[in-house]
């Protein structure tokens, strides 16, 4: 039942992508969707495949030029004019589906939801939002994507500090040290008392200057959990 709720949740943001003109990012999501879905599963493949077919003759209909995909910076700033009436699980289980699909900006971005309501929380979540921004192509593309969430969220600065405490350790795991060091000197602006944090910078910055750290595999690094498809995927139902 969750696989099924979740593949729903995630048609729902492909419309959502196709209803604002991004038909190519819809036709991206349906794909990957597509893709994860088992042949034990047939009726579900084929209703994705009527969709996907749906919106190409959209496209060719209307003769329209789908263009290159938005980056992750431009879809984050088209998505703060979305609505966003969904409630913590609904907002989680489309995160934890995108991730799942390897769709990791897009579940990013549900993630940041989490940090703009006052009455939900990121914390639960901050493992799964690290495990997509590590995967991102660059520590500059983390540390826009960060800045983006933060320019956003209505923590207050203890729990900004705390939260953001939480990804550098984790990005400091996962070999990227510049994002790790970017985030942990914002832990410092916010609370300049913690404990421990300045001497994280200090050894993330020999560690840098002396260039003795590097990228892990995606596979490595802290345990993640499994995802609603994987679950899904393993039931016999």
């Amino acid at each position: 039942m969750a696989g099924k709720v979740a593949i729903a949740l995630i048609k729902k943001e492909a419309e959502l992508y196709r209803s604002h003109g991004l038909y190519k990012e819809s036709l991206r999501i349906y794909a990957q969707l597509l893709r994860a879905v088992p042949d034990k599963h047939p009726e579900i493949k084929r209703s994705l495949q009527a969709s996907i077919t749906r919106i190409q003759k959209e496209v060719q209909d209307f003769n329209i030029d789908i263009g290159q995909p938005p980056s992750a910076k431009e879809m984050t700033l088209m998505r703060k004019g979305w609505p966003e009436d969904e409630n913590p699980f609904e907002i989680i289980s489309i995160a934890e589906a995108f991730k799942e699909l390897g769709l990791y900006i897009e579940a990013i971005n549900e993630y940041h939801k989490l940090w703009r309501n006052p009455d939900t929380s990121p914390h639960s979540t901050l493992e799964d939002l690290t495990d997509c921004l590590r995967h991102l192509d660059s520590d500059e593309v983390i540390i826009n994507q960060m800045g983006h969430i933060l320019q956003n969220s209505v923590l207050d600065q203890p729990n900004r500090a705390a939260a953001l405490m939480k990804i550098a350790d984790l990005l400091q795991q996962y070999k990227r040290p510049l994002a790790a060091l970017e985030l942990f000197r914002t832990v410092q602006k916010l609370d300049p008392t913690r404990v421990g944090v300045a001497q994280k910078i200090k050894a993330l910055e020999k560690v840098i200057d002396t260039g003795t750290i590097g990228r892990i595999e995606p596979e490595q690094g802290p345990v993640r959990k499994r995802g609603f498809f994987s679950k899904f995927f393993s039931s016999n139902k």
